[in-house]
């Protein structure tokens, strides 16, 4: 990853992965062209989450939020939030307090947050 100069932190809570974040679809593409990975993005996309799993079996989470919006920020960090529980074993279940989804969702949309490019 050390081409690909994006805004990276490790897994908030579990240190377990990388997450990167993208304001733009062109550094979304590159992301995945760095990764020998190819994804189609239409100009229209607010935003996207995913995650792979590296050949040494590291998780890398990307959040793409491409109209700087924090509700879109919200949306893909809380998708990130439901992987990241579920692979290292946190269940997330409707009866619960979810303490740990709730922690790992406000430290993804922090993060995100400080890049986000502000309005004119």
């Amino acid at each position: 990853m050390k081409s690909i100069k994006l805004p990276k932190m490790k897994v908030p809570l579990f240190e377990s992965g990388d997450v990167y974040f993208c304001q733009h679809t062109s550094e979304w593409v590159r992301m995945f062209e760095h990764l020998k990975l190819s994804d189609s993005i239409s100009s229209d996309t607010v935003g996207r989450s995913t995650v792979f799993v590296s050949k040494n079996g590291q998780c890398i989470y990307l959040i793409g939020v491409f109209n700087g919006s924090m509700a879109t920020l919200a949306h893909e960090a809380a998708h990130i939030a439901f992987c990241i529980c579920r692979h290292v074993g946190v269940e997330v279940n409707q009866e619960k307090s979810n303490e740990t989804f709730c922690y790992l969702l406000t430290r993804l949309v922090e993060f995100g947050e400080r890049y986000m490019k502000k309005p004119v």
